[in-house]
């Protein structure tokens, strides 16, 4: 009995773990619990509720704790570094925004401008996608087909 993955699986590029996304991800998901680690529980627990968007005074309430003991649990630095890769993971989670997707559409056309510019065209027209530009939304796309009994009586098959 094997205790370990055959190295065909750990090496395999379309496994999902193996893509470096998945890797960075579970990367931050460790140091985020290391980082609750180092804290106490009630400090920890500020900071979710913070991210969260509570407000210092619903979190005190909620606690038992004094507003002043959340604010200096919030400034201090190992609480601040828990914040910051938190909201690193969720960004993660969210995926890339529009802008980021956009702003990765305007870099591709301007690195291909001169060089390649299928490529840079292309880019720019999944930019106007993205965007709505150049389809007309309103547009009804329903066709309606009239035939003037006259000139094509019906038929045997029509009835």
């Amino acid at each position: 009995m094997t205790t370990s993955l055959p190295i065909e699986l750990s090496t395999d590029k379309y496994h999902p773990n193996n893509r470096q996304f998945t890797k960075q991800l579970n990367q931050l998901k460790r140091l985020v619990v290391y980082q609750e680690q180092q804290l106490q529980p009630n400090q920890a627990l500020v900071a979710k509720l913070h991210l969260k968007g509570r407000s210092k005074q619903d979190i005190a309430n909620e606690l038992s704790l004094g507003a002043s003991t959340v604010t200096k649990y919030l400034n201090r630095p190992d609480v601040q570094e828990l914040l910051d890769a938190l909201r690193h993971l969720q960004v993660m989670f969210d995926g890339p925004s529009h802008a980021l997707r956009r702003q990765e559409m305007w870099e591709i056309h301007i690195d291909n401008k001169d060089e390649d510019p299928r490529v840079s065209l292309s880019a720019l027209k999944e930019m106007n996608n993205m965007d709505g530009i150049g389809k007309d939304k309103d547009q009804d796309k329903t066709i309606n087909i009239q035939i003037n009994q006259t000139s094509f009586p019906r038929g045997t098959l029509d009835q």
